[in-house]
């Protein structure tokens, strides 16, 4: 029997992966690997979307790299907003 994983009604913003984002962030930008671990964790908890922007600095490739070392390339969606000219 082929089990079938169903969509999250939960999408995972990922501005603070490419800079420095939010109000409260001290830390300024997370790691690769931080980036990883994260949607390491959110696709465990059942997260299958992500939501991204060419205006996230470097938040598309984080977001890129993490899902090919992960092996998510296929298995998740990415809604990706293009940049103002």
């Amino acid at each position: 029997m082929v089990s079938q994983r169903l969509s999250s009604a939960f999408v995972l913003g990922t501005a603070q992966f490419g800079s420095c984002y939010g109000i409260a962030n001290k830390t300024g930008r997370l790691s690769q690997a931080m980036v990883t671990d994260i949607v390491r964790q959110a696709w465990g908890q059942g997260i299958d979307r992500f939501d991204t922007a060419q205006d996230y600095g470097d938040s598309e490739v984080f977001l890129g790299k993490a899902l090919a070392d992960l092996d998510l390339c296929e298995k998740v969606k990415v809604i990706s907003k293009l940049a103002l000219l």
